[in-house]
């Protein structure tokens, strides 16, 4: 719910991504059925987040037991332990930097998608410095779209 005399603006989509370690048997794949990966604990952010419910969420859709072994606040950390062959990690475009060796990167069937809007006052999304700001977080989301 926003507050009273905001709107939103659909910004663009990002998808999340499976980060598996390399010696992991699907990591030669380009994508992997979500539900195939049944075999590693999970990595994710701390109980209580809203990534983490979204983690449990998104397994529990796949009918893939949330074996969360290891949970840090940060991408680039979880991309470090998937690393360290400590499990698997869903991480998004958005949110993905330079990947360490040892981690691979495979898209999932099915997509994990999810859209990024903007807050702003209502009737403002068209004036001045506000339109400028949504322009430049829309054009500086394209790196984001592709893999």
């Amino acid at each position: 719910m926003l507050p009273p005399r905001t709107t939103h603006v659909t910004l663009f989509s990002d998808v999340a991504d499976l980060a598996l370690p390399a010696g992991h048997r699907f990591a030669h794949r380009g994508a992997v059925d979500l539900a195939e990966v049944d075999d590693v604990p999970w990595i994710g952010w701390t109980s209580g987040s809203d990534c983490h419910e979204w983690l449990v969420q998104v397994l529990r859709t796949q009918k893939i037991k949330s074996r969360v072994s290891c949970t840090v606040g940060s991408y680039a950390t979880q991309l470090a332990l998937v690393a360290g062959n400590a499990g698997a990690a869903l991480v998004p475009r958005l949110a993905c930097g330079p990947l360490p060796d040892g981690v691979r990167i495979l898209t999932t069937r099915p997509a994990l998608n999810r859209t990024i809007l903007a807050v702003c006052r209502a009737g403002e999304e068209s004036h001045g410095a506000v339109r400028v700001a949504l322009e430049a977080l829309r054009d500086a989301s394209a790196r984001f779209t592709t893999r």
